[in-house]
């Protein structure tokens, strides 16, 4: 059974907590590490789903002195799928992004190519 994008956000991060992956309960790492085979069989699903990571976590947690779940989360986000989904398709990522951005900034700034 395949994951929405939101559930795979939520049991990647739920795996992540656990620091000591031998803890993570079989059901719970099998859905969890499910996005890091995404980094390589399915990119834009894998992109979604970090982008929704990420979205969850606000500037406070980020930006902090203190050591909180976000840093932790996303740093093993880094580390992990967000590292492997670049290594596998960060040129075709990467090109995608550069795209989007020129189409945004021609449809909010009616500039032209």
């Amino acid at each position: 059974m395949k994951l929405s994008i939101a559930e795979q956000a939520t049991a990647w991060i739920e795996c992540a907590r656990f620091s000591n992956p031998n803890e993570v309960p079989d059901d719970l790492w099998e859905r969890g590490w499910n996005l890091n085979e995404c980094a390589f069989d399915d990119p834009t699903f894998a992109w979604e789903t970090i982008k929704e990571i990420v979205g969850r976590y606000n500037d406070e947690a980020l930006f902090t002195d203190s050591t909180t779940e976000a840093k932790h989360i996303l740093g093993n986000l880094g580390a992990g799928p967000l590292e492997d989904l670049l290594a596998q398709h960060g040129d075709v990522l990467i090109s995608t992004m550069r795209v989007k951005n020129i189409l945004c900034d021609i449809k909010t700034n009616g500039s032209k190519l």
